[in-house]
């Protein structure tokens, strides 16, 4: 952990020029007055420098000096770790040095640096040219100062273009952080900064010389997974996600239609149907007669048959592989499995186009840079609909995009010589579906004894078959288990949950099936003084209130208008969304007794319908309630229908039902 620690802190410290030298401090006086002694390691200095020419080619180095304080700093500064990239670029670490308390200095020598594959090139290394060198910092002992001074030289990705992302970290103390960048004076850069940052830049002979000056004076509290839990789904699959740090942006491409030019020319003889793979989607695609089934055939096929290989978007190249290699090997990384996809609709009649995206961040529109993307995947348009297809996922239903991809900025690689960014769909091309069956027993006491079966198309659909993909059935069961008892105590109490496994896990095209046992006492059943006489099987209404289902639906807003008025706003349902319950529970009686009248409501707008339905057959309570939500948004215009429409769907549920001695 600790060398994690330290690989996150300081390779992206190594994008500058070996001419950088340690600046004058500017620490401020509040710096001066705070005290870093319990830190583990605290940056003195990190003085980094770049310079680029025209023809691409371009020199990054850093300097920096820190301070070993505590144990937990020896292990992360005793091995200094540093990325890079074979293809394009060459390390030089050119000094790595401790100095002593009384004096003394260390210095590493050749023997000490090793030069090794990026451990994502263990799994696929023919995908990538990720290369880092690591360090072994001789005699280092708490109190000592580390300083290194390394650099990068980069040829061009592309003849007469360059363009970079400097990030100031924020994970770590840094008490004085300066980066200078010197570019060509009669190139146009695009570049843009961060807010809060000093800044400036001027012009001596044929150069422009930029230069930051910044300091972090605090690190992010530790992550507690475990704090205020809940089971958000959209959340989980996004992932952590700390806020982006302040970054330098700047590139020498003048339009997004450029990078998309330059990215189309990178994958143009890559994407080319061979033989192997025509023959492969003929067989695919046989048996569908229209260009959206044959797309969505084909979409299944890579997204199951090619194994995902993790490579961020310029790690393992930017140029994608030859879609016959990706093919041939089945793996690959997402412009790998972009690329494939592409060559295949391309040989059935569909022209598809690579997305460039980015999943952390939003794109800044500002600035035309490669490396604000770290994701591909692919664009096509079937039936006359813009259909965007993320294989990557391996689990994703036709049309699926993450939480973090949707509603967001991306590059569409038309190759029209007119791309630009567009923003993805924050909905989803198909209803979100969630489908709840209950069938159980209630004994006299009240205790439930049922099998639940969960059917849903969505977020949750996917969250479930990658949790099913990457878990074992008991690690799979046991988090269902701690899942579900978090999130069902309403219903039912202190309830064990069992026996939790997905039903169709090999057909990802149809919503997934989830299965589990549930065994506990119900919170809506009164069994108390249950006798002969008086027996149980009755319903508080408490539950039954919470059945309806209209407790999803969000409340109708407003806000003032110039005058002071209300002014209704528009409602967002996140739809279209289908949401049913069906119950099926058979009650332990003492004696025989006639059920009440069934009682059946159904309640219809254009913007959504509501039904329900109650009855008893012998000693079983049935009930069913479906919710149907048709659009995605109820217009402002249609608030006093929606608000109608929920106060009558929960006016519509019944009280109490008991099934009594007759």
């Amino acid at each position: 952990m600790a060398i994690l620690l330290f690989v996150l802190a300081v390779p992206c410290r190594l994008r500058a020029q070996a001419s950088a030298t340690p600046a004058a401090s500017n620490k401020s006086d509040s710096t001066a007055k705070q005290d870093f002694s319990q830190e583990p390691f605290v940056y003195e200095y990190i003085p980094a420098a770049m310079r680029y020419e025209n023809d691409g080619s371009g020199i990054r180095g850093v300097r920096a000096r820190l301070r070993v304080q505590t144990p937990a700093g020896l292990n992360s500064a005793g091995q200094l770790i540093f990325l890079y990239n074979a293809l394009d670029e060459q390390v030089e670490i050119r000094s790595v040095r401790v100095l002593k308390p009384d004096g003394a200095i260390v210095t590493a020598g050749p023997e000490t640096v090793q030069d090794l594959s990026a451990p994502v090139a263990r799994e696929a290394p023919m995908y990538t040219d990720a290369r880092q060198k690591q360090v072994t910092v001789p005699g280092l002992a708490a109190g000592d100062v580390v300083e290194y001074d390394v650099v990068i030289n980069a040829k061009p990705l592309l003849a007469g273009q360059f363009w970079y992302i400097w990030s100031f970290d924020r994970r770590v103390i840094a008490l004085d952080e300066q980066l200078d960048l010197n570019v060509p004076a009669n190139r146009t850069v695009k570049i843009k900064s961060p807010e809060g940052i000093a800044s400036s830049n001027h012009v001596e002979g044929d150069r422009r010389l930029y230069h930051w000056a910044t300091s972090n004076l605090k690190t992010p509290p530790p992550v507690d997974i475990f704090k205020d839990f809940k089971f958000d789904v959209i959340k989980l699959l996004e992932g952590e996600r700390p806020p982006p740090p302040p970054r330098v942006l700047f590139s020498t491409f003048q339009s997004w239609t450029e990078v998309a030019d330059w990215y189309a020319e990178l994958e143009r003889d890559r994407r080319v149907p061979t033989p192997e793979i025509r023959a492969k989607a003929d067989e695919i695609a046989r048996s569908q007669q229209t260009d959206e089934a044959k797309a969505q055939t084909l979409y299944y096929w890579v997204s199951q048959n090619i194994r995902y290989v993790s490579l961020s978007f310029g790690v393992g190249r930017h140029q994608p592989h030859p879609a016959a290699e990706v093919f041939s090997n089945r793996y690959g990384d997402c412009k790998d499995k972009t690329t494939l996809l592409e060559a295949m609709l391309e040989a059935e009649g569909m022209h598809a186009h690579a997305v460039l995206a980015n999943s952390i961040v939003d794109v800044d529109p500002d600035v035309p840079n490669p490396l604000q993307f770290d994701h591909a995947y692919t664009f096509v348009q079937a039936a006359g609909r813009d259909t965007w297809l993320d294989s990557t996922l391996g689990v994703g239903p036709f049309g699926y995009l993450l939480p973090h991809l949707r509603g967001k900025e991306a590059l569409v690689v038309s190759g029209a010589h007119d791309a630009s960014l567009r923003e993805t769909p924050q909905d989803f091309p198909f209803t979100v579906e969630y489908r709840v069956g209950v069938n159980g027993t209630v004994d006299v006491n009240g205790t439930l004894d049922s099998t639940v079966e969960l059917q849903t198309r969505g977020d949750l659909q996917v969250l479930v078959r990658l949790l099913n993909n990457y878990l074992s059935p008991e690690q799979l069961a046991r988090s269902a288990d701690s899942v579900l008892a978090r999130t069902n105590k309403v219903l039912y109490g202190s309830a064990q949950y069992t026996d939790f496994k997905v039903l169709n896990a090999a057909d990802i095209s149809q919503p997934v099936k989830a299965q589990f046992h549930v065994n506990g006492k119900l919170m809506y059943v009164n069994a108390r003084g249950a006798t002969p006489a008086q027996p149980t099987a009755a319903l508080t209404a408490m539950p039954i209130a919470q059945w309806h289902l209209l407790s999803l639906l969000p409340a109708v807003d407003s806000k003032p208008d110039a005058d002071g008025k209300p002014q209704q706003l528009p409602t967002d349902l996140r739809g279209p969304r289908f949401y049913s319950l069906d119950q099926a529970l058979a009650f332990a009686t003492f004696v025989e007794f006639d059920p009440p009248l069934a009682k059946d409501s159904r309640i219809t707008e254009k913007f959504a319908e509501y039904a329900s339905s109650d009855s008893w057959r012998g000693n079983t309570f049935h009930a069913s309630r479906s919710l149907d939500l048709r659009v995605p948004t109820v217009a402002a215009a249609d608030t006093k229908e929606y608000a109608a429409f929920v106060e009558l769907g929960c006016g519509s549920q019944p009280g109490p039902i008991r099934a009594e001695e007759r």
